[in-house]
């Protein structure tokens, strides 16, 4: 099965042995999942997923849309996020100006 993991590697700029440490993985293991000699276990596809902030589909190669997501167990970190996406771009703009003037008060 062809994953994404080398060209999301490479637009983080890390290397195998970095993004190994990084999900807390053997570097010679990772270079397996990523040269398609041994099949990762989905735990560690999710994990590789979460890393990146993309969905499954599009880390196995199901979707050419890269979505970013944002995780959070807060409820309103979710609220905001929610009606954000709602937003027009000049609404968006707006609202990063006022987040950025809270920030520094």
């Amino acid at each position: 099965m062809k994953y994404r993991l080398k060209e999301l590697r490479e637009s983080e700029k890390l290397t195998q042995q970095e993004l190994a440490n990084n999900l807390g993985l053997n570097s010679v293991t990772y270079s397996n999942y990523e040269n398609e000699n041994r099949e990762p276990p989905i735990e560690t596809l999710i994990k590789i997923a979460d890393y990146y902030g993309v969905s499954l589909d599009y880390l196995l190669k199901r979707n050419t849309n890269i979505k970013f997501y944002y995780i959070t167990n807060d409820q309103k970190e979710k609220a905001i996020c929610e009606l954000a996406k709602r937003l027009n771009p000049e609404s968006k703009d707006r609202v990063i100006g006022y987040i950025t003037c809270l920030l520094n008060e």
